[in-house]
């Protein structure tokens, strides 16, 4: 769209990254741009904030990706781990104590109580009691590929309830993450990149995978088809719950193509 940030993809071939922005009734695009002008830039996440402005959030595999006056972290490391910051951004500090090594995929705080998290990992996923002072495996259940956990999300008016979406499904807990049981009934055994929750009836959410977007009712014991195109990650806005933003990694080829509405 006009003012795109990049108006062309990276010409190294590989993966492409890139976001759109549907407007309220999906019927267009309100932005869409390309967003790795280098190689091996995968999106992981984004976010809204209250003016309506897209953050996001990924991984990079080299130290070419431009940054800017000021960032925290300038030059590329090549293990992930966990930083917390207690003054809004200004200042932040290691608080890894019972990480493993592996990037933190996402991170959820528990709604009414910030000080416990969970975080997704490619070794499970942990909980910390305690503001991130500390860490402990909340992992039992998970096994095979869904050890490797990609998103998380947690029922805003029961926050015991969780969600893990992983390389293979989804995963569920109903005890704060102590143990987790497989949820993917009527999904395809792809990879779920996101997932969303309706705040106004948390029974329902919506699954971004591999092979498209997913919904259920039932609080995830059964899963239909949605209509977006595949490979589609997504988040609602908090200034207008009826907008979603899309970022969408394809093979090259495939980002020129039109998001489909939902």
């Amino acid at each position: 769209t006009a003012g795109a940030y990049l108006t062309t993809p990276n010409t190294g071939g590989g993966e492409q990254a890139f976001i759109s922005v549907l407007n309220s009734s999906g019927s267009a695009l309100v932005y869409s741009t390309f967003a790795d002008s280098v190689l091996g830039l995968f999106l992981s996440d984004l976010a809204f904030d209250s003016g309506g402005r897209v953050c996001v959030i990924g991984e990079i595999n080299s130290s070419g990706l431009p940054v800017t006056p000021g960032a925290f972290q300038s030059s590329y490391l090549s293990s992930g781990t966990f930083f917390k910051s207690a003054n809004g951004a200004s200042n932040w500090s290691l608080s890894s104590s019972g990480l493993p090594s592996q990037t933190v995929k996402d991170v959820i705080l528990e709604p009414g109580n910030p000080a416990t998290i969970y975080a997704a990992t490619d070794n499970g996923i942990y909980k910390s009691t305690n503001s991130a002072a500390s860490w402990s495996n909340s992992s039992n259940g998970l096994s095979g590929s869904d050890v490797s956990v990609l998103v998380l999300a947690i029922d805003p008016g029961t926050p015991a309830t969780l969600y893990a979406g992983t390389y293979s499904g989804v995963a569920k807990s109903t005890d704060g993450g102590a143990n987790w049981a497989a949820a993917s009934s009527g999904l395809p055994g792809s990879n779920v990149e996101d997932l969303a929750i309706d705040p106004s009836n948390p029974n329902t959410l919506y699954a971004a995978t591999n092979s498209g977007i997913f919904k259920t009712t039932d609080a995830a014991a059964n899963w239909s088809a949605g209509s977006v195109a595949d490979r589609a990650c997504f988040s609602r806005s908090p200034s207008a719950p009826s907008r979603w933003g899309m970022n969408r990694r394809c093979s090259t080829g495939e980002a020129g193509q039109n998001p489909r509405s939902w």
